[in-house]
């Protein structure tokens, strides 16, 4: 039934391509043509349709389906034999006029059309992340310092040795106690290895008429010298304790972190359509 179809549609194709060669000057007769070369196609297609799938296309019940009756021309339809090939000759006579032949129109045959919503694809996006390398700067504080001091003594008298005097030299007197006579001052104690004693001494002197008699004294037999007394004092160094500077007061910057870089998301964008966000 296909082939039929197929071969019917080139037959019509050949005969409207004669007429319009032929030059042909009504318009109803190529119109008729054309509508059964259309209809021949058609109905070729929907042929292929049923063959492939091994169904008939039915009335999906969300889409409601209109039964339309092909439009049929009133006109008569015509079959045009195909035209006879020219000859060369040394005179061309008139292409003689083609046989036009009155057929009966075909029944009319209803067609159910199928209203298949179009299907369409909901695009999802694939986000990859957009990263970016940043640098982060590095974080330092800064750190105060006093100055600085220490103690310093200063000598003000070195250490030294003093010789103090205890006693200042001196001379001693030594004295005995010596037996004396009263009148003549016979010295009897120092003169003791002359046997003389005062009782005999005495007496002569009242002998003599004088008044006798003895006594004892202190006599000072000699002396002796006592050298000045010294002892030797230390004393410690004198001193005083100074504030000397050391270092002058002064900021220090101090890293608490290094610089670094890392990646940071920046956005996203689809892998496929390129779209942002």
């Amino acid at each position: 039934m296909k082939h039929k179809k197929r071969t019917a549609g080139l037959l019509l194709l050949a005969a409207l391509t004669s007429l319009l060669l032929g030059g042909c000057s009504c318009p109803t007769e190529a119109s008729l043509l054309f509508e059964l070369l259309f209809r021949t196609e058609a109905a070729a297609g929907a042929a292929d349709e049923e063959t492939s799938s091994g169904t008939v296309l039915t009335t999906v019940p969300e889409t409601p389906s209109a039964t339309v009756p092909p439009t049929v021309p009133e006109t008569p339809s015509v079959t045009v034999p195909p035209t006879v090939p020219e000859t060369t000759s040394a005179t061309n006579p008139p292409t003689a006029p083609p046989t036009v032949r009155e057929t009966t129109p075909p029944a009319t045959v209803p067609v159910t059309v199928t209203t298949v919503p179009p299907v369409t694809t909901v695009h999802v996006h694939s986000w990859v992340p957009v990263t970016e390398r940043v640098r982060i700067e590095a974080e330092t504080s800064v750190v105060h310092h006093e100055a600085e001091y220490e103690s310093v003594r200063v000598t003000d008298r070195e250490a030294w040795e003093e010789t103090v005097e205890v006693s200042p030299a001196w001379d001693e007197e030594v004295t005995e106690v010596h037996t004396v006579c009263n009148e003549c001052g016979f010295d009897f104690t120092a003169h003791a290895e002359s046997g003389v004693t005062p009782a005999v001494h005495s007496r002569e002197h009242v002998l003599a008429g004088g008044f006798g008699g003895w006594h004892t004294e202190a006599v000072t037999v000699g002396v002796i010298h006592h050298e000045a007394e010294y002892r030797t004092v230390h004393h410690e160094a004198e001193w005083h304790t100074e504030e000397r500077l050391l270092h002058e007061a002064w900021d220090e910057t101090v890293v608490l972190r290094e610089a670094y870089e890392e990646e940071t998301v920046t956005g996203y964008r689809c892998a496929e359509c390129g779209a942002e966000k």
